[in-house]
């Protein structure tokens, strides 16, 4: 009777903590959709029509543009969204693109006719990453 006490004991205890120690394996998470988008640095300059000089213009009108552009791809993140029977983990990093922008101009050397519009184009500018994330099952299927 004496060991059958401390075995009968210890089987309570491990039928007890087994739900603490399942939940502790799955977090029951999963990852968050986040949307593209594009942010445009504060810095830039108006575009309008007008002309430039060597690169000195003068123009009316037109609308700003930015001197840079940066483009965030679509990717998830780990937040807490609730996902029972699941965990959110990291699946690498996405880059950032960035695009160089200038005051569309016709013409050549700076000098030429500026005309109201904005284009960029792809730059070189390291604008770094962003880490992706997916759901995945805490238990393989069997």
């Amino acid at each position: 009777m004496k060991t059958l006490t401390p075995l009968l004991s210890c089987g309570a205890l491990a039928f007890l903590l087994t739900p603490l120690w399942a939940a502790g394996q799955c977090p029951d998470v999963g990852a968050t959709q986040v949307d593209a988008r594009v942010d445009e640095s504060t810095s830039g300059r108006e575009c309008g029509i007008g002309f430039s000089l060597f690169g000195h213009s003068v123009s009316i009108g037109g609308e700003f543009c930015p001197s840079f552009k940066f483009i965030y791809p679509a990717h998830q993140v780990c937040d807490g969204q609730a996902s029972p029977g699941n965990r959110c983990v990291p699946k690498g990093n996405l880059p950032v693109r960035s695009q160089a922008c200038e005051c569309a101009l016709f013409g050549a050397l700076g000098t030429g006719l500026s005309l109201p519009e904005c284009d960029c184009n792809e730059s070189a500018l390291n604008a770094g990453h962003v880490e992706d994330a997916e759901t995945v099952p805490c238990r393989e299927p069997r």
